[in-house]
Parts: C-alpha cells; sequence; structure tokens
C-alpha cells in the first residue's frame, strides 16, 4: 500500500511533512505530532505536494514537482 502524505513550506521557510488540510481557503500541513495552534502549521499553497511513493538514489523521498534527473547510476533528486 502506498504512503498518502504531503509536504509544503511555511512563511518562515520550514518544510513540514503530514497531513493536508484545507480550511477557510488556506492550507495546513499536519504532522502526525500535531499539537500546536493550526496557525502553526500554515504552509504557502504553491508549496505543496504529494508524496510519489518514489526514493531517489540517496533515499530521499520525492514529492510531486521535485526536480529529478536521471544519471548512468539511478535516480537522483535536485531541488
Amino acid at each position: 500500500m502506498r504512503t498518502i502524505k504531503f509536504r509544503g513550506k511555511t512563511r518562515q521557510g520550514k518544510w513540514l511533512y503530514g497531513d493536508l488540510l484545507h480550511r477557510d481557503n488556506e492550507s495546513y500541513i499536519l504532522p502526525e505530532d500535531a499539537l500546536d495552534s493550526m496557525n502553526n502549521y500554515l504552509v504557502i499553497p504553491d508549496t505543496v505536494g504529494q508524496f510519489t511513493g518514489l526514493l531517489d538514489k540517496n533515499g530521499m523521498e520525492i514529492y510531486e514537482n521535485d526536480f529529478v534527473f536521471l544519471d548512468n547510476f539511478g535516480l537522483v533528486k535536485v531541488l
């Protein structure tokens, strides 16, 4: 079964990973351990991407809209 999770960037430049929530025309990423105010999880909508289920050659997760290229040794992710 494929893991369904999302990534989004806060206005402070921090990446958050977890469930996606849309509320009052805003986008939020809620990590599994989300305990703080909803404002701490507000992300820029244009940065939201879903996990593709693929990993690059270094084991890093690949999300929608990531830039990737292939070399002779396999998939390499470029952000």
